[in-house]
């Protein structure tokens, strides 16, 4: 079973990571996925009686982690400029 990476987060480094999380599910649908769905898709199960809870589709700690390390690596986004 995939785990979550054991690392420490600010509130502001979760939220960079959150944002990497979310922008990669929109693109892996081609710009489609509705909210509902990555909630379903995160829901926390108990699949073997063991009380860990895992998400729904246990993929998602695989993304999440790919983007902690992207967030690690790659830092804050640049901010946009608005014209």
């Amino acid at each position: 079973m995939i785990e979550f990476k054991k690392e420490n987060l600010t509130v502001e480094d979760a939220f960079w990571v959150m944002k990497n999380f979310l922008q990669k599910h929109y693109e892996l649908s081609n710009n489609t996925i509705e909210i509902s769905d990555l909630l379903s898709f995160i829901e926390p199960m108990d699949w073997n009686g063991s009380k860990v809870k895992v998400p729904a589709d246990n993929s998602m700690i695989e993304y999440w982690n790919e983007a902690f390390e992207k967030y690690k690596n790659e830092g804050k986004p640049d901010w946009k400029k608005i014209k």
